[in-house]
C-alpha cells in the first residue's frame, strides 16, 4: 500500500510540475545566445515559420539560457510564452521548418548546427521519452514525440500511435 501511495504521489507531483511548464519551449543548438537578444531570436523564428498573427516580444514572458548537466553539450534555452495556445502555435509551425540552423535565422551568422525545438518536459517525462526512444531504436522506423506533456510513439507510418498514460507503467 505504501509503495502505491508513493508512486501515486510521484505521478501527481510530476503532473503539477508539467502543468507549470505547459507554456514553455526548449531551444537547443544555438551556440551564441545573448540574453538581451533572446526574445528577438524567438520572434525571428516565428517570422521564419510565417506565423500569423505575427509573434511579438510581448507574447514572450521570459527567455533565458539553462546550463546543461552534460558538459559536452551546449546550454539550451527555455522560452515561456504568455499562453499555451501561443506556445502550441509556434511549436507546430517552427517544427515544420526543415534543417533549422542559426544561419537561417541570422544570415550573417556562420553556424550550421541544427536547432531543435522541444517541449520543456519534466525530468521524469524526459527520461520516459528517451526510454521509449531507446526501446524502439531497433525498429526500422519509429516515431517518438511529446505534445502537451504527453509522450506518444508509433513504430511505423501505418500504425496507430500509443501514448499518454500508457507509458506511466515504465518505471524511471
Amino acid at each position: 500500500m505504501k509503495i502505491y501511495l508513493k508512486r501515486n504521489l510521484e505521478v501527481k507531483i510530476d503532473d503539477l510540475e508539467a502543468y507549470g511548464r505547459r507554456s514553455n519551449l526548449e531551444i537547443q543548438g544555438l551556440q551564441t545566445w545573448d540574453v538581451e537578444e533572446s526574445k528577438a531570436i524567438v520572434v525571428k523564428l516565428a517570422e521564419l515559420a510565417s506565423l500569423t498573427p505575427a509573434l511579438t516580444r510581448s507574447d514572450i514572458v521570459a527567455a533565458h539560457r539553462v546550463g546543461n548537466f552534460k558538459t559536452e553539450l551546449p546550454p539550451y534555452s527555455i522560452v515561456k510564452f504568455v499562453s499555451k495556445d501561443q506556445r502550441n502555435k509556434i511549436y507546430s509551425e517552427v517544427r515544420g521548418i526543415d534543417s533549422l540552423t542559426p544561419k537561417k535565422i541570422f544570415p550573417e551568422v556562420n553556424e550550421d548546427t541544427k536547432i531543435y525545438i522541444n517541449e520543456n518536459l519534466t525530468p521524469r517525462r524526459n527520461y520516459l521519452r528517451r526510454l521509449v526512444k531507446r526501446t524502439l531504436a531497433s525498429k526500422d522506423q519509429n516515431f517518438v514525440w511529446s505534445y502537451n506533456g504527453k509522450i506518444s510513439a508509433k513504430i511505423s507510418v501505418g500504425e496507430k500511435a500509443v501514448g499518454g498514460r500508457n507509458f506511466q507503467c515504465m518505471k524511471p
